[in-house]
């Protein structure tokens, strides 16, 4: 190889590291306090990142969606997806139009206790589920009225769906780092009983001990083999706002060692394990069932953003993207559906109870 190549090679690659810093400065503009930008600026926003994404080398499998932690920054994510939420408005299904509010996998569960043509019956039966285990249910009989803090709860129609129509008599604040997500929620979930809250889950703005019941519903989290230290600060925030007895709520779909991991963690901080399901097979049905849906839904994004109607930019655009939106939400075919199938990440649903004084002294 001569000197006049090499210098080439170099050039080029000092030009691909400069376009993704450029891609990255372009996405970081929506981040975890983005307001909603209403639609002229989503869309130019998504323009800017269309024009950067055609110049960055790809990172991700193009055939299954699989992207490293480190190749993408989830608040970003975060921020496109719950703007897309707030402009795209109501979405088709099989069912009828509906408003895109569930940003969760959920699971098929054969006796749920949602409607069976509701469009986001996976996403509720998970939901729903938190509220109709054994011990949360006779803990809620000796509390009927009870506090609910959920941390991650993203455009609050987890929220919506206890506090209005499972427990109306309960007290609920719903906190999420997106302020985009926060301020969907109030607009569409405004509730009496509902108090949404922009905040971090590793420093939640709530004095202690004032929790019932603390909900974590399948947030990013817990993901790689070691408690991370941003998981203990989150477990310690949730032992913080329980009240002595109180419960934790905890479903998420995560690779399967890191429960043992999170469960020892919590029992060195003082919680019990009183639950585990495992919703994994229903989790898997889920995705194969919501396909269509998916597909419909990824269409009217697409139909819906101007930057898809843009010659060259415009497809590329579709494919670079369709594919981390639908790994994200483990549609069949990506890579984190099939580590669903390998059981190499499972979903599961755990109970644990925050010890009384007297139970760590007998212990």
């Amino acid at each position: 190889m001569s000197t006049k190549d090499i210098n080439w090679d170099r050039r080029f690659s000092d030009r691909m590291v400069s376009n993704k810093k450029k891609a990255a400065a372009l996405t970081n503009d929506l981040n975890e306090n983005t307001d909603i930008l209403g639609d002229l600026p989503f869309q130019w926003e998504m323009i800017k990142w269309a024009i950067s994404s055609a110049f960055t080398p790809k990172t991700h499998n193009v055939n299954d969606g699989d992207l490293a932690e480190d190749d993408y920054n989830k608040e970003n994510l975060y921020s496109i997806l719950y703007n897309t939420y707030y402009n795209i408005g109501e979405v088709p299904s099989r069912s009828g139009p509906y408003r895109f509010t569930f940003n969760t996998w959920g699971f098929y569960l054969e006796n749920s206790v949602i409607h069976p043509d509701d469009p986001q019956l996976m996403g509720k039966t998970a939901y729903s589920q938190h509220i109709v285990h054994d011990s949360v249910n006779k803990h809620i009989m000796k509390h009927p009225n009870p506090v609910i803090i959920e941390l991650g709860c993203g455009t609050g129609a987890g929220a919506n769906l206890i506090a209005k129509y499972m427990l109306p008599r309960c007290k609920y604040f719903a906190l999420d780092m997106q302020k985009a997500a926060i301020e969907t929620a109030k607009r569409l979930h405004s509730n009496d009983n509902i108090q949404f809250v922009h905040g971090n889950a590793q420093n939640v703005p709530i004095k202690s001990g004032v929790a019932d019941i603390v909900i974590i519903n399948e947030t990013h989290m817990a993901e790689f083999e070691n408690i991370s230290e941003e998981d203990a600060k989150v477990f310690n925030e949730v032992k913080r706002l329980l009240k002595p007895g109180g419960l934790f709520c905890w479903g998420n779909v995560i690779p399967d060692s890191n429960w043992n991991s999170c469960s020892n963690y919590l029992k060195q901080i003082g919680m019990k394990k009183l639950e585990e399901h495992d919703y994994t097979d229903g989790a898997i049905k889920a995705r194969v069932l919501d396909a269509e849906r998916v597909n419909l839904y990824c269409d009217a994004i697409y139909n819906y953003l101007a930057v898809s109607y843009i010659p060259i930019i415009g497809p590329e655009f579709r494919k670079y993207t369709e594919i981390l939106l639908k790994n994200f939400y483990r549609h069949p075919g990506t890579k984190l559906f099939n580590d669903m199938i390998l059981r190499r990440d499972t979903c599961k649903h755990m109970v644990f109870k925050k010890r009384k004084n007297k139970e760590k002294k007998k212990k």
